[in-house]
């Protein structure tokens, strides 16, 4: 027999965060792209231009408590490829004072599962999980997500009176900074790096065998739905099963595209990724970079997460031709002049 009512309990009921307590109050969230930091450190350690000013800015904004600037697992790898150690350091030491250790997760699975729960939270009036909450605070254990941390804690059985301890150490900032500096991650980091040399080869590769439609409309259709039946609907799958609903509980016979696309955004993170990736790929003539895929992990999450996104010019762009940015509510500027007209 399928139900069309919610349980009493089981996959929607939200589970007890180790570190739910740590995330702070916050207004508005502010994330800046690697090259933008690396500008307006310039601008601080010069003290002078435009840069120093909108640094000058930013400072009083987050004394005052009204925002926040957030880094990244990704801003760190980024970091670490530098070589000279007097800049990387400089570099590193600037991020951790404007961020005070706040930290937003990069993209996974995990941040969509929990976005698709969402999407039947939603249609059964309950209370939605809040992912913001869940991927921005302080420390390490928001480096790659709250769960991850959590199983951290359970894998490693830490007694129940060290918790606070332990969470206290791994939200600070000097921790943030000790583990990202050390010799051991620089080298790891260099490995990563190598790996994803080879990947682009492979990310060229796999786009040549998708653009193969002389109808381009058609195709990026089909690119779509692709996805979508792949990463996506499997895991809707699951939660239909689970709960005995039935099969069209989420995408119903004669559904439009328009009817499509709303479904497909109420998963913010993985639209905000698809989009970032397949607008790309339609410029064939542009190679894939390494950095393209840092980018796409972190604005992926950023975008639909954050108030303010100060990304590449590219990104951007097809972020707002998109309309990424109406979609999710998020003021997306490409500049260190666009975002100082925000803090005056």
């Amino acid at each position: 027999m399928r139900i069309t009512k919610p349980p009493k309990s089981g996959v929607f009921k939200k589970k007890d965060s180790t570190i739910k307590d740590i995330n702070p109050i916050i207004i508005k969230i502010i994330y800046l792209d690697q090259n933008i930091w690396i500008e307006l450190a310039k601008g601080w350690y010069s003290k002078k231009g435009e840069s120093y000013n909108t640094v000058l800015k930013l400072k009083e904004k987050i004394k005052n408590k009204d925002l926040i600037v957030v880094i990244s697992i990704i801003h760190f790898f980024e970091t670490l490829k530098i070589k000279n150690e007097k800049r990387r350091e400089n570099l590193l030491n600037f991020m951790m004072d404007i961020s005070e250790g706040n930290v937003i997760s990069p993209f996974s699975e995990e941040i969509i599962n929990k976005e698709i729960y969402n999407m039947f939270r939603r249609r059964f009036s309950l209370e939605e999980i809040d992912i913001k909450k869940e991927i921005i605070g302080k420390g390490i254990p928001y480096i790659l997500g709250s769960e991850w941390f959590n199983k951290l804690i359970e894998k490693y059985k830490i007694p129940e009176h060290l918790k606070k301890q332990v969470m206290n150490l791994a939200s600070s900032t000097k921790m943030l900074k000790t583990i990202f500096s050390s010799p051991d991650h620089i080298a790891h980091n260099q490995k990563q790096i190598e790996d994803l040399n080879n990947l682009k080869t492979k990310f060229n590769e796999v786009r040549e065998k998708e653009r193969i439609y002389k109808d381009k409309d058609f195709g990026n259709r089909v690119i779509m739905i692709k996805y979508f039946i792949w990463r996506i609907l499997p895991k809707i799958n699951e939660i239909i099963l689970r709960l005995l609903l039935n099969k069209d509980f989420i995408l119903k016979k004669g559904h439009t595209k328009k009817d499509f696309i709303k479904i497909f955004q109420e998963i913010p993170s993985a639209y905000t990724y698809f989009f970032l990736i397949e607008m790309r790929d339609r410029n064939m003539t542009r190679p894939i970079h390494e950095h393209d895929l840092y980018d796409i992990m972190s604005l992926t999450v950023a975008i639909p997460y954050c108030d303010i996104v100060v990304g590449e010019k590219m990104f951007i762009g097809i972020a707002k031709q998109t309309k990424l940015d109406k979609i999710y509510s998020t003021i997306l500027l490409s500049s260190i002049k666009e975002l100082d007209k925000y803090l005056t």
